[in-house]
């Protein structure tokens, strides 16, 4: 009503008048700040223009509409190498300009010829007479010293005079049009790049100063010389060029389903969705501001890099007055966030425009996650809200050489588990109570009122509550597979010596000994991880080996069928398979420990069911294959003799053996028998085998300090 009163033709009534004076307000306000961020922007290419004119000016081409510059001669000098070049390869775009690069280098191929001398001792060097050289050594003579001539004629290779990866100054080049070249120092680590060392007192001019008298030379033979002639010639088919990266940040709006309500200076940035190579002296991520509509806007970027490298997430964020993150971009697309385009691809048409849907955060920085046994970072996490039971409807989660940061909505109570890999578990931060098992809660259970609070303290160093945790699953499985009549001595001595190393950890901490808490902490998580693999592993092979016993209870049920009953029609047959089969089953179900341990015993029946229909769609499709494949063999559309498989003949074999065996009762109960009795005899032989628990070397002549 207040809106309708305000922006309408109609009357304004007192009691809304404040608020339709405030809504009238902010309205103004916002239509004055878009426009000053107009203003600002026209500004912004205002001043490339007038600098565009400049330059065209200087050259006498005021006025032209086209691409002045045919070539583009960057110049990338370092003091860490001796020898110049054209630097061809890109790793920063992981590009290769050899062909923008190529009339350049045929040119310095003809002048680095030795008839060419004479040129070169021509050219007169800064404030010296045309002719003059150095008293030490001629032009033609420093050329011929500090010009890499191998890669200079095409015998050698750029990647040969690189000792480190590099960037090339004029990779972007290719985007838009023109030749170029980087001419740039070979060789060299370039180690004082990027650190306080970098500083211009440092340089090393015995080495700087022959090159910048050599790519003189080069400049003053190259613009003299009526034979190089560059020209721009645009492709028939370009699909180079820039893209601009812009689009939209909001958030939920009040009264409607899709984010609408803008969100004005938000920190805006992109990373790559392909990790990048790190390079010394290159600036990876550029920062703009969103104006009063939402919407920011970065400036041009190339399109002509690896296809790989051609996609950028974009990632905002809004600070409070101490630098505190309290609105960010959510990694996980809900249902309304997932129609938006989250994503900047350099692939898609110029005018498409992201559109990211932000929440209100705080901010979560974790420790370093370490692996205790392996003794490496973590880098592959799955994060997860209690509440949720999975990831959280909207967060921001990082997980970098193992230090973790997230962003998550406030009121989160948060759990970790940090892996080696896929499936690997490594760590575990889930807030379990000690008293898991004594209370008779299930594991699920024990996870809904597990978890650490967003803003509170971790009761302990994550090492720590990851062993107890651990120690914890470990226990609660350890009595369900106990239960079900599993047991592993070795396990549950790696179990007991992890509970013993938890209670040194307890009493350091009593003792307020750091160093004896740290190394029992990081025992007792070593331990205890080797302990839940094989407790996981041995589970996963309970299961494997119920739905293997499902898998030949298929054939059995046909044949007890066959031995037993010998139904003559066909419906019958399958009834009484399918009744030996559920009958059988429930046997199984019965005392097999695999149905006992799981919590949900259906999913192992479930599962037999799928591989078993798979395995069954599978064989039909490949006796249909190769029949077809016979007919085409033979030329014709259909076979008309007779021909006779080796299924067929098994199976044949196996129905006239089935039929004598019912014949003879007394000798199929005793073969029986003792087929029954040498499985049982082998599969207690071969189920055993070796652990050993720990390893005990001597180091000879070592003295040791403790």
């Amino acid at each position: 009503r207040t809106l309708t009163q305000t922006f309408t033709s109609d009357p304004i009534s007192e009691a809304v008048m404040p608020t339709a004076i405030a809504t009238w307000q902010k309205a103004l306000d916002r239509i004055g700040a878009q426009l000053a961020t107009q203003k600002q922007r026209l500004t912004f290419f205002d001043t490339h223009d007038r600098i565009r004119g400049e330059i065209l000016a200087a050259m006498g081409l005021e006025g032209t509409r086209d691409r002045p510059a045919p070539f583009v001669f960057g110049i990338d000098l370092s003091d860490s190498g001796e020898t110049l070049g054209a630097l061809t390869w890109c790793e920063n775009q992981q590009t290769q300009s050899t062909k923008q690069a190529r009339l350049f280098t045929r040119w310095l191929r003809n002048v680095l010829a030795e008839d060419q001398a004479q040129f070169w001792d021509a050219i007169a060097e800064p404030g010296g007479e045309e002719g003059a050289s150095s008293p030490t050594m001629s032009p033609a003579h420093l050329v011929a010293r500090t010009v890499n001539a191998d890669l200079a004629t095409g015998r050698g290779k750029i990647e040969t005079y690189l000792f480190k990866d590099r960037a090339a100054l004029l990779a972007s080049t290719a985007s838009f049009g023109p030749l170029s070249v980087t001419w740039a120092t070979l060789g060299g680590r370039a180690a004082r790049t990027d650190t306080p060392q970098d500083t211009a007192a440092r340089l090393d001019w015995t080495r700087l100063g022959p090159q910048v008298s050599t790519t003189y030379l080069v400049l003053a033979r190259l613009l003299n010389d009526n034979t190089f002639i560059p020209s721009y010639v645009r492709p028939a088919r370009d699909t180079s060029g820039w893209r601009i990266g812009r689009g939209l940040i909001v958030e939920e709006s009040v009264a409607d389903t899709v984010a609408r309500t803008p969100i004005s200076e938000c920190l805006v940035t992109l990373v790559p969705e392909t990790r990048a190579i790190a390079l010394p002296g290159v600036r990876r991520h550029e920062f703009v501001l969103t104006g009063p509509d939402g919407r920011f806007r970065f400036p041009l970027l190339p399109a002509n890099i690896k296809w790989d490298l051609k996609k950028f997430n974009i990632q905002a964020f809004q600070l409070d007055e101490q630098g505190r993150v309290i609105r960010g971009v959510s990694d996980m697309r809900s249902m309304i966030a997932g129609l938006d385009a989250t994503v900047i691809d350099l692939l898609s048409k110029p005018k498409v425009q992201a559109r990211v849907e932000s929440f209100e955060c705080v901010e979560l920085d974790g420790p370093e996650f370490f692996d205790a046994r392996f003794l490496e970072p973590l880098k592959e996490a799955t994060f997860m809200d209690v509440k949720r039971g999975g990831p959280p409807k909207r967060y921001h989660f990082s997980l970098v050489d193992g230090l973790m940061s997230a962003l998550v909505m406030p009121g989160t109570e948060w759990q970790v588990i940090l892996r080696a890999g896929t499936t690997a578990n490594r760590m575990v931060m889930l807030g379990l109570n000690r008293d898991l098992t004594d209370s008779g809660s299930t594991l699920r259970e024990g996870l809904r009122t597990g978890g650490f609070k967003v803003g509170e303290v971790l009761p302990s160093t994550p090492t720590h509550i990851s062993a107890m945790d651990l120690h914890t699953i470990d226990a609660y499985r350890r009595s369900v597979f106990t239960g079900a009549g599993i047991e592993n001595r070795a396990i549950d001595a790696l179990h007991a010596e992890t509970g013993a190393r938890l209670a040194d950890a307890e009493q350091a901490l009593a003792d307020d000994d750091g160093a004896a808490f740290h190394r029992a902490t990081t025992t007792a998580l070593a331990t205890e991880i080797r302990a839940y693999t094989a407790l996981r592993a041995t589970g996963d092979d309970v299961m494997r080996g119920a739905i293997f016993l499902l898998l030949l209870l298929a054939p059995f049920s046909v044949a007890m069928e066959r031995l037993i009953f010998a139904f003559p029609k066909i419906g019958h047959r399958l009834m009484g398979s399918v009744g030996i089969f559920v009958l059988m089953s429930a046997l199984l179900w019965s005392f097999h420990p695999a149905f006992r341990i799981t919590a949900q015993p259906a999913v192992i029946v479930m599962a037999f069911s799928i591989l078993l229909l798979s395995l069954l769609v599978i064989s039909m499709i490949m006796k249909k294959f190769e029949k077809d494949l016979e007919e085409l063999r033979a030329g014709r559309a259909e076979t008309s003799a007779a021909q006779t498989s080796r299924g067929g003949v098994i199976g044949s074999a196996v129905w006239l053996g089935i039929a004598n065996m019912r014949k003879r009762k007394l000798r199929t109960a005793l073969t029986g028998t003792t087929i029954a009795l040498v499985t049982f005899v082998l599969l207690c032989f071969s189920s055993s085998s070796y652990y050993r628990d720990k390893r005990q070397m001597t180091l000879r002549g070592v003295e040791s300090p403790y």
